[in-house]
């Protein structure tokens, strides 16, 4: 169990802490099978993905989204990403966290759990940032009905999370929005 949840006495959903600031969850967009000799951590974006990062762009620029900081995998369809989203690999709000390639649930509340700046886009993998998003949101909006079948590539989570260090934990977030690709 992350430290900061472990120090926290489990809280009535109606009085939790303020919901004063915007998290993004962004799972990598679609990623070609490797090639002969290539790691799962060297695969990149497939045509499929190209799109994808296309698509979310557009939206996410409609919507009026910006990021105040970046934490993202270091793997290389997380970093194309990343790209696909407008944001250079060198951008200074980035921070490549080496965990969450292989990231459980624990991992993202470890990441959180002394707060995030209002803007935090996390970019990362399943099933952890999955696990993350459902444990994140559970007691105020159960599972949402576009992840029934699993956060997909490309979709990006708005959540509203307290402003409080400490405070995240299960169920102390709410689900703004999804934003989904137009190609799935």
């Amino acid at each position: 169990m992350p430290r900061c949840r472990a120090r926290r006495k489990r809280q009535n959903k109606h009085m939790s802490a303020p919901f004063a600031q915007r998290l993004y969850l962004l799972r990598h967009f679609h990623a070609s099978p490797p090639m002969p000799g290539q790691s799962d951590f060297q695969r990149d974006l497939d045509t499929r993905g190209m799109l994808q990062a296309r698509s979310l762009l557009a939206k996410t620029g409609t919507a009026g989204l910006e990021f105040s900081k970046v934490f993202s995998s270091p793997s290389a369809r997380t970093r194309a990403t990343l790209r696909g989203m407008g944001i250079a690999e060198d951008d200074s709000r980035i921070e490549f966290v080496d965990a969450l390639y292989d990231a459980d649930e624990a991992v993202y509340y470890d990441l959180t759990c002394q707060g995030v700046q209002d803007g935090t886009l996390i970019v990362g993998h399943n099933p952890g940032m999955e696990d993350f998003l459902i444990s994140l949101c559970r007691e105020v909006d159960g599972v949402p009905p576009a992840m029934a079948g699993g956060l997909s590539t490309g979709v990006l989570a708005v959540l509203q999370v307290p402003r409080l260090a400490g405070a995240m934990r299960p169920g102390a977030a709410r689900l703004e929005k999804l934003l989904l690709p137009d190609i799935a």
